[in-house]
Formats: C-alpha cells, sequence, structure tokens
C-alpha cells in the first residue's frame, strides 16, 4: 500500500510512538528535477498543437535558468507562475522572461498566501517569518 503526505502532514504524524518506528526504507521522497518540470511544460505545449515559441519567447535553457530557484516545489507552483504570466501578456502573446520578472512579486504573494493556507494551522505566526519590502512580500 501507498500513502503520499506532504511534508508538513509527515512530520506531524511522525510525533505519534507507531509512526517513529517506521523503517527508513519504508518511506520515499518524491522530487521533480528541473528537467522533469521542462518536460511537462513542453508536453503541455504540444498538447495544445503549439511549438515552444508559440508560447515563450526565451530558448529552454534561459526559461529553465530563470525558473529553477524560484519555485517552492514541483509542477503546480511552475504551472501557477506561468498562469499569472499568461493572463497579464494575454491570449495570442509569447511570454518573454522580462514578463516573468516583472510577474514575480504576485507570484510571491500568490506562495505566500499558500503557506499560509497550508502551514497556517502548523505555525500559528507564519507571517512572522515574512519580511515586508516596499514592493511586497519576500520569503526570509
Amino acid at each position: 500500500m501507498v500513502h503520499i503526505l506532504k511534508s508538513h502532514m509527515k512530520e506531524l504524524l511522525f510525533t505519534i510512538e507507531e509512526f517513529t518506528n517506521l523503517s527508513s526504507r519504508a518511506i520515499q521522497y518524491i522530487a521533480w528535477s528541473p528537467k522533469e518540470l521542462l518536460e511537462l511544460i513542453e508536453r503541455r505545449v504540444g498538447y495544445s498543437k503549439l511549438k515552444w515559441n508559440d508560447v515563450f519567447r526565451c530558448s529552454k535553457e534561459e526559461f529553465l535558468e530563470f525558473m529553477q530557484f524560484k519555485l517552492r516545489n514541483g509542477p503546480r507552483d511552475l504551472l501557477r507562475f506561468i498562469d499569472i504570466v499568461f493572463d497579464s501578456v494575454g491570449n495570442g502573446k509569447a511570454m518573454a522572461i522580462v514578463d516573468f520578472r516583472g510577474k514575480e512579486e504576485d507570484y510571491r504573494l500568490y506562495a505566500f498566501q499558500q503557506m499560509q493556507v497550508v502551514y497556517g494551522d502548523v505555525f500559528k505566526n507564519i507571517g512572522d517569518f515574512v519580511v515586508r519590502e516596499e514592493r511586497g512580500f519576500r520569503p526570509i
């Protein structure tokens, strides 16, 4: 039997004695490599019968270099960031790195709100771990 847990749920479960005795071999971690995330985007673009350059005004390498350190985890965040930028450039226009840079603050705010929703019950004052900048929120 397989169960998939978010890390914050795993941490809570491992405060219960029965779970702390599990063998380390019983736990596997799921992580997405930058290459796998890029392949996911390529499949989504291809599914729409489009080519990379129809959607992005940058190379795949430039896109990966820019994106790989901005994501909290996995494809959901990547797809949400793309969606935020896509909404701002409008239908039919390809997205450039400059468009992503222009929407970084919107993505940061989204990520912060997600952290509040997911971890707010576990970490009561999660907002205390965020610095308020002149332009918005930035996780420390």
